[in-house]
């Protein structure tokens, strides 16, 4: 990623970015970076880079993955989503940081209270701050479950679909929609002013 200063012609660069954002007032650009290691979890972080100083500076550093990368309006406040898990079935957390405090805060996981039982916060929706930055909303969805690990070979198992006469939709339907319903998350807040999450949709 390029920064370029066309009143005088200054360039910086920003290398192994998998996402980036630009604060409404033109004057930060948040970054997450990849650094990939042979036989090692990738290393990621979260820099800013200050408009015009073009100072960069780094965040958070952290080995696994980051994502979902966003702030508030003031772009006061980054939030963004991070997961140190290696196994297939990951689950994530949300990490917040305050720039007036300097401070970088696991604010959201699985375990956090409000949050339903056997749910955790979901990746596939991108968090953000309301218009005054007092919440944010994120998606929650089921924990994924690990599959129960065997001796069986792949034309020894068996699956079985099973569909009642009285279900909403009919197979091929429920079949077409498995990957989406597979992945729905549902909307949920959280009140910086009381440090309280409330599921609003289940």
């Amino acid at each position: 990623l390029y920064v370029y200063n066309p009143l005088n012609g200054s360039k910086t660069e920003m290398e192994n970015v998998s996402d980036n954002l630009i604060s409404r007032k033109g004057d930060l650009v948040a970054v997450l970076t990849e650094k990939k290691e042979k036989d090692s979890l990738s290393l990621w972080e979260v820099k800013m880079l200050e408009i015009p100083s073009l100072k960069v500076s780094t965040v958070d550093s952290k080995r696994g993955e980051m994502k979902q990368l966003n702030s508030d309006r003031a772009a006061g406040q980054l939030v963004w989503m991070f997961t140190s898990d290696t196994v297939a079935t990951r689950t994530f957390d949300i990490y917040t940081y305050d720039r007036r405090r300097n401070r970088v805060t696991q604010l959201i996981t699985a375990a956090t209270p409000g949050i339903p039982q056997g749910f955790g916060p979901s990746d596939r929706r991108r968090p953000y701050f309301s218009e005054d930055g007092q919440r944010l909303f994120i998606g929650t969805t089921n924990l994924p479950v690990e599959e129960v690990k065997d001796t069986l070979l792949a034309e020894e198992r068996y699956s079985l679909d099973i569909w009642h006469w009285e279900d909403p939709l009919i197979q091929p339907q429920q079949k077409l929609m498995a990957p989406r319903e597979r992945f729905r998350s549902f909307l949920a807040v959280y009140h910086f002013k009381n440090n309280r999450l409330v599921q609003l949709a289940d």
